[in-house]
């Protein structure tokens, strides 16, 4: 009977389910596009420690031979449903332009004021606050792309190598970060089906009283002949070429020299990451079945501790 039910409760944690998903065009006219889309989730997840909401992230896992860490936790959670708008507008001189918003129910606002109760399960779960993931304006042609909004961050060339997983993204040690930018990109196209892409950003700053944005560069080559099957966090199932990807980012921080003075100390810090995908059974005509891909990413630095959520 114990073995049964841990049985159950293995399945439940791997429960990932889309009750329902679709999109919809609201209007086509005059060569404009609106269209809205989305989905609803129900998430099952039986912890065995009392560590973790929906998402893992780089929380540390409590110990055993402490309370949370001796006891379970069965979460219900719908907070990861999303909608989405996408508004496509016509083609001029060969520039597409197109503006993006979408969000989903895991924002928390937790309850203010003196001696306000602390929110409830029921409050956290049933009643979810909305949360913007996406709102960008982008225009691009063949050569070149720009954007300015909020959308996943260059650094990592996300989220283009971040891991598949049946849970909520992101895992431990992951860069994964959506944030207001302005970036633009250039895409060279080569010989045998092969891609460059130079990309450079300005970002929020990761401290904004350092009084400057976070600077991001980075550079991908995809070699279009090989490809294999491969889903990002926020897609479907692809023929994705194998690639490398090199981003840096730089940023300042500002901190009080003491209490006693206005004085401020700066601190520059930087940091590298390196990813890559690489096919070991390669897809045939792009087709994804029984293809087999490997896919890693190296980091190193400081000051970049927030796209590690």
């Amino acid at each position: 009977m114990g073995f049964k039910a841990n049985l159950i409760f293995i399945l439940l944690s791997f429960a990932f389910v889309l009750p329902s998903q679709g999109a919809v065009t609201l209007l086509d006219q005059n060569d404009w596009k609106v269209q809205f889309g989305g989905f609803a989730e129900m998430d099952i997840v039986h912890d065995s420690t009392r560590t973790y909401n929906e998402v893992i992230g780089n929380n540390p896992v409590a110990r055993h031979g402490t309370f949370d860490g001796d006891n379970e936790r069965m979460t219900f959670s719908n907070r990861n449903s999303r909608l989405a708008f996408t508004v496509t507008a016509p083609v001029q001189d060969g520039w597409k332009s197109k503006g993006y918003f979408e969000m989903d129910f895991l924002g928390y606002e937790p309850n203010v004021g003196q001696g306000a109760p602390a929110n409830s399960e029921s409050g956290f779960y049933s009643n979810p606050a909305i949360r913007i993931r996406h709102a960008y304006l982008n225009a691009q042609n063949e050569q070149w792309s720009y954007l300015v909004g909020q959308t996943w961050s260059l650094f990592g060339w996300q989220p283009a190598y971040t891991l598949t997983t049946v849970g909520i993204a992101p895992l431990s040690v992951v860069l994964f970060q959506r944030t207001l930018q302005a970036m633009a990109m250039r895409t060279y196209v080569l010989s045998n089906d092969n891609t460059l892409q130079a990309a450079s950003s300005i970002a929020r700053p990761s401290q904004r009283d350092s009084g400057l944005p976070n600077m991001d560069v980075g550079v991908r080559y995809m070699i279009g002949s090989r490809r294999s099957g491969f889903a990002a966090t926020t897609s479907d199932a692809t023929a994705e070429p194998m690639s490398i990807g090199l981003s840096g980012t730089f940023r300042q921080f500002e901190n009080a020299q003491s209490t006693q003075t206005k004085g401020q100390d700066k601190t520059n810090t930087s940091a590298i990451a390196a990813d890559i995908l690489v096919p070991i059974i390669p897809a045939a005509d792009k087709d994804i079945s029984h293809t087999l891909t490997f896919t890693g990413e190296f980091t190193s630095g400081t000051g970049y501790a927030d796209e590690l959520s």
